[in-house]
């Protein structure tokens, strides 16, 4: 909508994003946008199954870069099948899980943004 939230950094104080699904779903990956040293703080993807386990990745400030300040495209994919370090442009994010976390059962994504990211191009598998 013109007008509200239509420049990068409109909102300043990020925030949480989540999504529900109405069956199980595995998680592939999404791209995280501006995730850069300007905000200061951690961003973080939560992935939840069926029984409320949950599978978290801390994204710190860096991540992505930024187009302006460092010349980068400002996006950077998170890889939501494995839990290896991933390194970004300046950061590393990482993951962890609850035992018996079901990846094939997965049934919300929780995305905070510690700053004035945004979130694109989820992929997943529908598991029915």
């Amino acid at each position: 909508m013109p007008g509200i939230f239509d420049r990068p950094n409109d909102d300043f104080n990020g925030g949480l994003h989540r999504l529900d699904f109405h069956g199980p779903v595995r998680f592939l990956a999404l791209d995280l946008i501006d995730v850069d040293m300007g905000s200061g703080e951690t961003s973080s993807v939560r992935l939840i199954d069926g029984a409320g386990r949950v599978r978290s990745y801390l994204v710190p400030p860096g991540f992505t870069g930024d187009r302006i300040q460092d010349g980068t495209s400002g996006v950077r994919t998170l890889d939501l099948v494995r839990l290896d370090p991933q390194p970004g442009f300046a950061s590393t994010a990482t993951g962890a899980e609850d035992p018996g976390f079901d990846r094939d059962a997965a049934i919300a994504l929780e995305v905070h943004l510690g700053g004035s990211g945004a979130v694109d191009s989820l992929r997943f598998d529908p598991q029915r």
